[in-house]
């Protein structure tokens, strides 16, 4: 318990049971710890906010009064208005009469369900680092593709068809908006523009009939068709759009029937050359077909990546690179990560602790580790 006296003299604690261990704790006093009289104990707790504008003095300050008191241990766990401790190195090392436990939040869960019949699973993601709460649970959704800033056409394809997300022969973008937001088993996209943008690369891809799908603003029941079909093109869609996307097979069927040739009186169609047919061949040697290139089987790509963006840049190479190699029939993609980093003055012994066990974790090759030379 604490009680506010105007720094007048320590109110004397009751008589302690054999073997046992008093606790103080405190919370949110704001530089105004000097006002407070604490009663004795062997462990004194501050949970948090014991500044207001992290100036220097004041956290000397701070770690001057707690110097003076008489708990035998003392710990300080920095709260939210405490931004300096994690931000500047300096700040957490000016707390040297007391411990300072820097990482009280380590632990993000993460909801996870593999496909619509699956169990929804909490995997425990260890969050390290010293920024805010917050940055650190995002940079680490992003650097493990649990929360995406960059979403190809094609994966959004892949999605669409794995579900599949279709209802029936079309899907209305506003209902594709709705489910990426509900479901589990969706990539997590970090806004719902995220996947407008996927959407309108799609919509303007040449090879939209194998990696994406057609844009229709509505669908004509009496008449079975979809009006205002259009694909292979730029489109201001938005997350509110009306329209509809559609199965690119479904899209080709309507054009094609609904651009044929016409069929003359003879009930035989025009030759694309116009020469005269006979039931129904063309008549005479037709134009010659040019042979058919032999087509590449083989990708190799090497990239150097950002070191402090890693994550970022891994997923845009695998949005837009990768996804297309594995979508294709019969592919067969290995990927691989080469890290080489040279410290001129060293790894401290912590780092090389750190590292190598998460590299035994993440299953790095055994190959993997330091060098002294």
């Amino acid at each position: 318990m604490i009680s506010k006296t105007n720094r007048t003299p320590a109110r004397q604690a009751p008589p302690k049971a054999h073997r046992s261990v008093r606790i103080v704790c405190i919370s949110d006093t704001h530089e105004l710890h000097r006002d407070f009289a604490l009663p004795d104990g062997d462990l004194l707790i501050h949970a948090g906010d014991f500044t207001f504008w992290n100036h220097a003095a004041k956290i000397q300050d701070f770690n001057d009064w707690l110097g003076e008191l008489p708990h035998r241990h003392k710990v300080v766990i920095p709260g939210n208005h405490d931004r300096a401790f994690n931000q500047n190195p300096q700040s957490r090392a000016m707390i040297t009469n007391a411990v300072l436990l820097p990482e009280t939040y380590q632990w993000l869960l993460v909801p996870t369900q593999e496909n619509p019949q699956a169990a929804v699973t909490w995997p425990a993601v260890r969050l390290t680092g010293t920024d805010a709460l917050a940055e650190r649970a995002s940079k680490k959704l992003k650097n493990d593709e649990s929360l995406l800033v960059n979403f190809a056409a094609s994966r959004l394809r892949m999605e669409m068809d794995r579900v599949p997300l279709w209802r029936g022969n079309a899907v209305s973008i506003r209902q594709l908006v709705e489910d990426f937001g509900r479901y589990l088993y969706l990539p997590r996209l970090q806004t719902p523009s995220i996947l407008v943008n996927a959407i309108r690369s799609g919509l303007a891809l040449l090879t939209w009939e194998r990696d994406a799908f057609a844009y229709a603003e509505s669908f004509d029941e009496s008449k079975s068709r979809y009006r205002g079909l259009q694909y292979g093109g730029q489109f201001g869609i938005t997350e509110d759009d009306t329209g509809l996307l559609v199965r690119p097979e479904v899209a080709r069927q309507q054009i094609d029937a609904e651009t044929a040739p016409p069929v003359p009186a003879g009930g035989v169609p025009d030759s694309p050359t116009g020469s005269p047919t006979e039931g129904g061949r063309q008549a005479g040697p037709g134009p010659a077909i040019p042979p058919q290139q032999a087509k590449p089987k083989r990708y190799h790509g090497t990239v150097a990546l950002d070191p402090a963006r890693v994550g970022r840049d891994a997923s845009r190479i695998a949005d837009e690179v990768i996804t297309h190699l594995v979508g294709l029939v019969g592919s067969n993609v290995r990927v691989s990560l080469e890290i080489d980093a040279e410290i001129t003055a060293g790894v401290p012994d912590n780092v090389v602790r750190t590292v190598t066990e998460n590299s035994r974790t993440l299953k790095f090759e055994s190959n993997s580790g330091f060098e002294k030379e």
